[in-house]
């Protein structure tokens, strides 16, 4: 089982995805964004990585989170928000 801090930073990491997705018009806005809430971000074959300090561990955010979480449906989410 994972411990009760592991899981807590796999909900924020989450909730933090979600506000830069929202948040984002192209994906470098979403990179630069994940940047700023101390995440780092790594693309492996295809999949998306992120990690914050002081966690040791990456989460890889489609294994974790579904479908809607991968790449390509992150970068679809973010082309569909309006520009201001």
């Amino acid at each position: 089982k994972k411990s009760t801090k592991e899981s807590e930073y796999i909900q924020f990491a989450k909730e933090d995805l979600d506000y830069a997705i929202k948040n984002s018009y192209t994906t470098k806005d979403f990179h630069r964004i994940l940047e700023s809430m101390g995440y780092h971000y790594y693309y492996r074959a295809g999949k998306l990585s992120v990690r914050r300090e002081p966690y040791k561990r990456n989460i890889r955010v489609e294994r974790a989170f579904g479908e809607e979480y991968s790449a390509e449906s992150i970068t679809k989410r973010i082309l569909q928000n309006d520009y201001v």
